[in-house]
């Protein structure tokens, strides 16, 4: 019974600074959405069949997809595309001013 009444001593004396709501962040928050902007990606189409990737689950398409998203990011950003259909790939790295588009 004393280790209940201790604890509850203790729950009760931390209640007033749990009850207290902190608004600030809310307020901040209109401001850092001010700051974000959408991103720009250059005009450029890399897709991804033209760069060996192929569809189906017989190949894997991680290697070809790693490069072209690297060259991609190497010349300034774009698209990556992937096509339509079904392309089987392991872990993918995206790069700077990369859009990978599905």
């Amino acid at each position: 019974m004393k280790k209940f009444v201790i604890l509850l001593l203790f729950v009760m004396l931390g209640m007033p600074a749990a009850l207290e709501a902190n608004d600030e962040p809310w307020l901040k928050a209109e401001e850092i959405l001010k700051n974000i902007s959408d991103p720009v990606f250059r005009d450029k189409d890399y897709l991804i069949t033209r760069h060996g990737a192929k569809p189906g689950a017989a190949y894997d398409n991680t290697k070809a997809i790693n490069r072209l998203i690297e060259k991609c990011s190497k010349q300034g950003g774009g698209r990556v595309v992937v096509p339509a259909g079904e392309f089987y790939t392991g872990p993918i790295t995206l790069k700077s001013n990369v859009n990978l588009h599905l």
